[in-house]
């Protein structure tokens, strides 16, 4: 298993288990790997939990940018998983409160680790 893909599986844990520091915490190791070691693949995927675990903690414009890049990665990589999950995420953030702002094209890269305050860059 790669280590982005078991940190983004230990970050799915730590926000069940309640720890929601906890799991930003993982996807940031997540995407830090992911970035050292040029795996890329599961990109969406961490851009997608980020963006709900963002929205959790009630960050819904960070969250939307995480989900718009979720959706450029998964798009460029022609993946219909990943595509699947970032729409069910998309439903999800569209009816919470926070997200009345209508949706914009993701423009870069999205840093969400900023909003928490943390240096580290996501990587990818």
């Amino acid at each position: 298993m790669e280590v982005p893909l078991f940190l983004a599986v230990l970050a799915e844990c730590l926000h069940r288990a309640g720890d929601q520091e906890g799991a930003l915490e993982a996807l940031d190791e997540a995407f830090a790997n992911a970035g050292r070691s040029r795996s890329f693949f599961y990109g969406p995927e961490l851009y997608r939990m980020s963006a709900d675990l963002l929205l959790a903690r009630g960050d819904g414009e960070t969250a939307r940018l995480a989900l718009e890049q979720a959706e450029v990665m998964a798009r460029e990589q022609a993946s219909p998983l990943f595509a699947a999950r970032v729409a069910a995420s998309f439903e999800r953030f569209e009816a919470q409160p926070c997200s009345r702002a209508p949706l914009t094209a993701a423009r870069g890269k999205v840093d969400v680790t900023a909003a928490r305050g943390t240096a580290r860059s996501p990587g990818v």
